[in-house]
């Protein structure tokens, strides 16, 4: 019985650590959706797999406005 792809998570994929990490995984053969709020770091850490059908990317700030 065939497998559904898996896909990695990556939270904090774009930092120094988990892009280092999203690059290991995406050169592997690996699918993966990371996960980061750029507080501290910008795109420019993933942005050579933008656009790659491998990669997913989702903004997400961490704070809200909702209790």
């Amino acid at each position: 019985m065939p497998t559904a792809p898996v896909k990695n998570l990556v939270t904090g994929g774009a930092g120094i650590i988990g892009s280092h990490l999203v690059d290991r995984l995406i050169k592997s053969g690996e699918k993966v959706i990371c996960l980061d709020n750029f507080f501290t770091v910008c795109k420019e850490n993933i942005a050579h797999w933008i656009g790659n059908p491998s990669f997913e990317l989702i903004h997400q700030p961490c704070r809200t406005n909702q209790a």
